[in-house]
């Protein structure tokens, strides 16, 4: 699977991939960080197929929480953030 994280907002970006993968038993959590991410900026994470537990989630610069949804499945979605800091917006319309 995948997330494809896409700004085309006036704000700066943050975005994060969040899953677990069982290895001998054992849930391993991997956190993946986008970084800052400016107006126009694509990223695309891949997502193993037997993550768990998958958590995607985008803030503003300032630490305001844009969107933050979660899967049981491996996904192949993408998050396109827009608007203003002010009023952050996302959808899942990333053409």
């Amino acid at each position: 699977g995948y997330v494809t994280f896409f700004n085309q907002s006036g704000y700066v970006a943050r975005y994060q991939l969040f899953y677990f993968v069982t290895v001998n038993g054992v849930k391993i959590p991997y956190v993946i960080p986008t970084g800052d991410m400016a107006l126009g900026n694509k990223k695309t994470l891949t997502i193993p197929g037997n993550a768990t537990d998958i958590k995607l989630s985008g803030w503003t610069s300032t630490g305001r929480e844009i969107f933050s949804q979660s899967y049981a499945a491996t996904p192949k979605v993408c998050f396109k953030t827009y608007a203003t800091i002010f009023s952050p917006q996302w959808n899942n319309n990333c053409d």
